[in-house]
């Protein structure tokens, strides 16, 4: 069964969070990992970060699925943690075995980039902001933004 991700939830998400896409700098996805699950995600969270962004300018997506599994009900928390770690310490980890992009995904037109070595956060942005995707079994799209205090 192939499922619709929507990207509405991540919008009002960021709306509340005085956010806009192209503020964001990581996103930690589901990642699924499928040859389906994960175009429809990139998808989705392409419509909603490219918006105003600079050609030039990427948001990161990675998993953590790439670092240890699939937690089943964990994953969410576990993905959260990341993404509060990456903003605390101004950092995007590596994906893991990530070798080939798959070739459904659009990077270059939704200005997303899966790292496959640490970066530091782009000096670009003002403050570090994540957006964390989360899906459950019931078909629930679940969305945070985590962001450094302004100012």
């Amino acid at each position: 069964m192939t499922r619709v991700v929507d990207h509405r939830e991540m919008i009002d998400q960021m709306s509340r969070a005085g956010v806009a896409g192209r503020d964001v700098g990581y996103v930690e996805a589901h990642g699924t990992g499928t040859p389906v699950g994960d175009p429809l995600e990139a998808d989705a969270l392409g419509r909603v970060l490219c918006e105003g962004r600079a050609a030039e300018d990427v948001a990161y997506v990675g998993s953590i699925k790439t670092n240890i599994g699939h937690l089943e009900a964990g994953a969410g928390i576990a993905g959260l943690i990341k993404a509060v770690l990456c903003v605390k310490h101004r950092r995007i980890p590596p994906s893991l075995h990530f070798d080939a992009p798959n070739p459904e995904i659009d990077f270059e037109r939704w200005r997303i980039a899966v790292p496959t070595s640490a970066y530091p956060w782009p000096q670009r942005y003002d403050r570090a902001v994540a957006s964390v995707s989360s899906f459950g079994f019931s078909g629930t799209n679940a969305n945070v933004v985590i962001a450094e205090p302004s100012g």
